[in-house]
């Protein structure tokens, strides 16, 4: 691979974690007040690595 296809991978790869950020952050704008901190860490991790990808 050429460095150039690299930086396509890289922003590709920033690009989607945006969107995986932002769907968990609107969940817990959901869950704010009404769940555990622990709770919301499971989601988290859950979301983003089962649900989103």
């Amino acid at each position: 691979m050429s460095p150039s296809d690299h930086a396509v991978l890289r922003t590709d790869w920033f690009f989607q974690f945006t969107f995986a950020a932002t769907a968990t952050t609107i969940i817990s704008g959901a869950l704010a007040g009404r769940c555990r901190f622990t709770c919301y860490v499971l989601w988290s991790i859950y979301c983003t690595s089962w649900v989103y990808p």
